[in-house]
Parts: structure tokens; C-alpha cells; sequence
């Protein structure tokens, strides 16, 4: 069994981890019926759930760059919102 390491990503690691997530998502039904089919639409539905998890958690990537996590540690925005 090949086992892989994840790195916890920075910054600068954004669009290795934006092009995983398109390649996993871009024929996915329900990101295409919210961004469409267009790449450039998913892909900048992907940055935006990079930068989203970078700012509320972690992004993870494997070694081999064939492979990503993103982890949300802050509660949800409509859990924070009194009305």
C-alpha cells in the first residue's frame, strides 16, 4: 500500500491546489449547475473554496500533488448571524 503525506498548503500553493479540485469537480453535476460549465467559472469556484478554507481552517495537499483536503474550523456564517 502506497501511502501518502499531506502538507498543510500556504498561500503560494493556491493554484496546485485550485487545479486538483477542478480535475475532481469539473464534471460534477452540482458545480456545474451553480457555476456552469465553463472552466473558468469552476475554477473560480474552486479559489474561492481554497481561500475560504485558508481563511476558516487548513488546505491539505499529498506529495504527489494527485490529492487534496480542506478542513472548516470556524462555525458557519448563518450560525453567526441574530436576527
Amino acid at each position: 500500500m502506497n501511502h501518502q503525506i499531506m502538507k498543510i498548503a500556504q498561500h503560494s500553493d493556491r493554484e496546485r491546489v485550485v487545479n486538483i479540485l477542478w480535475k475532481a469537480f469539473k464534471n460534477n453535476r452540482s458545480v456545474n449547475y451553480i457555476a456552469g460549465e465553463e472552466e473558468k467559472r469552476v475554477r473560480f469556484l474552486m479559489q474561492y473554496s481554497f481561500e475560504n478554507c485558508m481563511d476558516n481552517g487548513q488546505v491539505f495537499f499529498s506529495e504527489d500533488g494527485n490529492a487534496c483536503a480542506k478542513s472548516r474550523t470556524e462555525k458557519s456564517f448563518l450560525g453567526r448571524v441574530h436576527i
